[in-house]
């Protein structure tokens, strides 16, 4: 584990309220949350486009999109309902930038004017993802 993810809140999350029976890393499952989680957006997106401004969504607080072991259906789901926003900023932040290019969807060209893309940055000669 690098330093930059021994106090992963995530972790500490999960370990207080044992989602996914409490199971975290590598090969653990991945849970996609209920449908009442992907209703949300569409709500936000409606009330934004009503008042007149840009609502923001931190997007899969406790998990990472571009992550190798993310359900593909899930992944496709959220490109969809991004889409489907254009009155909601989505800020997505990743460990895995390395995954962009596979992950990002077919439509990505430069980008979607809605996305922002955050990642966390460690030191090289610690990140063992390097």
């Amino acid at each position: 584990m690098s330093p930059g993810c021994q106090n992963c809140y995530a972790e500490a999350q999960n370990n207080r309220f044992k989602w996914n029976g409490g199971t975290w890393g590598h090969g653990a499952p991945r849970k996609i949350t209920g449908r009442a989680n992907w209703r949300n957006p569409v709500k936000w997106n409606a009330e934004a486009a009503l008042k007149g401004r840009r609502d923001r969504v931190f997007c899969a607080s406790l998990a990472d999109v571009f992550d190798r072991e993310a359900p593909l259906e899930a992944r496709a789901k959220l490109w969809e309902l991004v889409r489907a926003t254009p009155h909601l900023d989505w800020l997505i932040l990743t460990k895995h930038p390395e995954n962009f290019k596979q992950f990002l969807p077919p439509d990505w060209a430069n980008g979607y004017p809605n996305v922002w893309l955050g990642v966390t940055v460690e030191i090289e000669r610690m990140d063992p993802r390097a």
